[in-house]
């Protein structure tokens, strides 16, 4: 067959690093040049509904099961073969999205399709779980893989998101099954700092209220909250700080457009209200 230059790719990213969307537009730019590349995903994958990827943006395809895809090949190739048919069409490309689902062994098996059929493999999934765990098939993924990528995503303080936190009720879950089937209502993109933290998050970011009495934080990693409780303030006044500007910007908004300067008495109590909000 000659020089074979086909690999195993494995790009991985957080929840909500467009993963899905990814792979759907690899797809579209394997068809826009009549090529055949076959969208599967493993069988656990049921968020979307059977036989369906969706991104979150709205794009989706037909897929098929990774289990009835390796079987059905398993019948009917052979490494003699000229041409590897699936469907009655000349396959190109393999693409399977939510790999951290797929077996140690299926990983291997499409390893095969790389190194025995000059086919290229192109996996997307998650790296961890909510524990920030290794799935399986990711971890063998890493092992054998030819290219390994990231897919970026940044967590609400601009640092890039490596962790998949679970949450309910506005906490971060640590306990449970590794896998648990959701999106947007379950799951958020963290970094390591944040998700080690996260009490603090979900309150200020999730459901932010700047008058919330400050609560130290218990955390494993500090041996007082002298740290964490200090990053509270830092925030808090972030919020305190945009209020007095907002009240400042409006005070002077409603000057020019009365062309006149505001009652000295009215100006006073507002300025007042402000500094204690800012200072408290």
């Amino acid at each position: 067959r000659g020089f074979n230059v086909t690999k195993l790719y494995f790009r991985y990213g957080a929840m909500g690093s467009s993963k899905s969307a990814n792979i759907l537009m690899v797809r579209y730019n394997y068809e826009e040049r009549g090529q055949y590349a076959v969208l599967l995903k493993p069988r656990t994958d049921q968020r979307d509904g059977a036989n369906v990827i969706q991104s979150r943006m709205g794009l989706s395809a037909p897929a098929e099961y990774v289990d009835e895809f390796l079987a059905e090949i398993g019948k009917t190739w052979s490494k003699d073969s000229e041409e590897y048919c699936y469907h009655g069409q000349k396959v190109n490309a393999v693409l399977v999205d939510e790999a951290q689902f797929l077996s140690a062994e299926e990983v291997d098996v499409l390893s095969d399709l790389v190194d025995f059929y000059g086919i290229p493999v192109l996996c997307y999934g998650l790296k961890t779980d909510f524990q920030n765990h290794v799935f399986e098939g990711s971890r063998r993924l890493m092992e054998v893989a030819d290219v390994i990528e990231e897919v970026p995503t940044v967590c609400w303080c601009g640092r890039r998101a490596k962790c998949n936190a679970r949450f309910a009720d506005g906490k971060i879950v640590r306990e449970g099954a590794q896998i648990m089937l959701g999106s947007n209502e379950s799951y958020v993109a963290l970094c390591r700092k944040h998700f080690k933290i996260p009490e603090m998050i979900f309150k200020i970011v999730l459901f932010p209220a700047p008058f919330r009495p400050i609560k130290p934080i218990t955390s494993p990693l500090f041996t007082s909250n002298d740290t964490v409780l200090s990053a509270q303030k830092s925030l808090y006044s972030t919020w305190r700080l945009s209020i007095f500007v907002t009240i400042s910007l409006i005070l002077v908004t409603l000057s020019f457009a009365m062309r006149k300067r505001i009652d000295t008495f009215s100006t006073r109590i507002m300025l007042l209200f402000s500094s204690a909000i800012f200072i408290n």
